[in-house]
């Protein structure tokens, strides 16, 4: 059937429309001929310029209202249904209503869909294989939290899809989905609202990955040892699928090595290919986002003639030419985009929100943009993840030259600011060395005290603080006229 014919002249209703995922999965859906509309906070997220782009309007809770020709209620999963008048208001009127995850499932019963998951990676592998894969003409669409850097998206959909999703494992939401082959590059303990360890984490992927159909196919990263395990484990549980590893180790199927670093650029090589790659991303961890993706998208061409195996991966030219069209891979949104530079200072955004993360972000910046300070404005997301991970976050907050440290996000999740005193976001701040600052406000005012000519400035972290930096340049405006 595909994606296109499942929403084509049909009204869907996006409730928590501006979320990452839901407002991709709302423009995508207006790109196939649905008619589309939604509701949301009156806060200005960075996915506002991306529904405002498509022609998608959008109400506050305040003034939503279900449209009486509709055929599909979708709700963030940050949602509870019996919370939102809306939702109860659709199920009485007898409307289909699905969470995000839900209706992803939806999708996969309906396309024919490839998973990416991970705890790290995923969206920026997703787009990676979303970009790669465009100029071979395979009717692909993507579904992930972001959208492509620098890049007008394609207009239309062909009718037969084939699909690219972003898999999160929060809530299990990806055992939803109906997937015919999967890339995980990586398993680290997160999501500890949820999980109790990552013994917990590692049984969701297991789980996963016992959903693939016979004769699917599972990528691995194996840098993480939870992955590497997943590998192994496949390999015994699993062994009508084709299973196939990458990453820095030697005993994977594909090594990436001799990885060097150049302004603009890392170069590396892959065994058992011949020659250099190239990538506009900094540092090994988003080097091999893009391996994975390429391996990826090389597993769903070679899938559409019948011809995957290991033996045609590693010797057919269709991998070492999505890895040379990687190389022209700039990012997602919100992952090390650059938003602008005033009087010598250059701002950035990132979704880094998770301490290994961080630590990679760090490393790509420094790798980037050597010899400029880094100035780290950071928004915890969850103060759960905070408490849990609140060592890593120490060590990884503690690198940057100066550090601001926001009160946690206080998401739809309630999972955030608490009365406890003083706040965990303080505690960081100074266990890490930085400042803390409770509010906007407060944030503006120590970045125009501490901003000097050459800084980098990110503002990081999944809370909605990326606006600051906007603010912050219009202040070194103003303050150098």
């Amino acid at each position: 059937m595909g994606f296109a014919p499942l929403v084509k002249n049909r009204s869907l209703y996006f409730l928590g429309i501006k979320g990452s995922g839901m407002a991709s999965l709302a423009v995508l859906a207006k790109r196939a001929g649905a008619r589309v509309a939604g509701c949301d906070s009156s806060e200005v997220f960075p996915t506002d310029t991306q529904l405002s782009q498509a022609g998608i309007a959008w109400q506050t809770w305040a003034e939503a209202s279900l449209p009486s020709d509709i055929d599909y209620v979708v709700y963030s999963s940050a949602y509870a249904p019996d919370s939102q008048p809306l939702l109860r208001e659709a199920v009485d009127a007898g409307k289909p209503i699905y969470s995000y995850p839900a209706f992803l499932g939806l999708i996969s019963r309906n396309a024919e869909c490839y998973g990416v998951a991970g705890t790290h990676g995923k969206t920026t592998s997703v787009g990676c294989a979303s970009f790669i894969l465009e100029p071979t003409g395979l009717p692909l669409f993507s579904l992930y939290g972001s959208f492509l850097q620098n890049h007008a998206p394609q207009q239309g959909l062909p009718s037969d899809e084939v699909g690219i999703l972003e898999a999160c494992e929060y809530q299990d939401h990806f055992l939803l989905y109906n997937l015919k082959g999967l890339l995980v590059t990586n398993i680290e303990f997160d999501h500890p609202d949820y999980f109790p360890d990552i013994e917990a984490v590692y049984v969701s992927f297991q789980k996963l990955v016992a959903k693939l159909p016979p004769h699917g196919f599972l990528i691995c990263g194996t840098d993480s040892e939870k992955s590497k395990a997943l590998a192994v484990w496949t390999g015994t549980a699993r062994p009508d699928l084709l299973v196939v590893t990458y990453g820095t180790g030697r005993g994977n199927h594909f090594r990436l090595h001799d990885l060097e670093q150049a302004v603009g650029e890392s170069t590396f090589r892959v065994d058992p290919l011949e020659g250099y790659f190239s990538s506009r991303l900094a540092g090994g961890p988003l080097c091999l986002d893009i391996l994975g993706a390429s391996i990826l998208s090389a597993c769903i061409v070679l899938s559409q003639v019948d011809a995957l195996d290991l033996n045609t991966l590693e010797s057919d030219p269709v991998l070492p030419a999505l890895l040379h069209q990687g190389s022209h891979f700039t990012g997602c949104t919100g992952r090390m985009e650059i938003l602008g530079e005033e009087s010598g200072v250059l701002f950035v955004d990132d979704y880094a929100h998770h301490p290994t993360e961080i630590a990679v972000t760090m490393e790509s910046a420094r790798n980037r943009f050597p010899g400029r300070r880094l100035v780290v404005v950071f928004c915890p997301h969850t103060r759960s993840r905070t408490e849990s991970l609140f060592d890593g976050f120490v060590n990884t907050l503690s690198l940057a030259e100066v550090l601001v440290v926001q009160e946690v996000y206080a998401s739809a999740r309630k999972d955030g600011q608490s009365d406890t005193l003083p706040s965990i976001s303080e505690r960081l701040a100074v266990e890490a060395g930085g400042l803390f600052a409770p509010d906007e406000k407060t944030v503006l005012s120590i970045l125009r005290e501490v901003l000097q000519e050459n800084d980098l400035c990110i503002t990081m972290g999944a809370g909605n603080n990326r606006g600051l930096s906007a603010i912050a340049a219009s202040q070194r405006r103003s303050d150098a006229c």
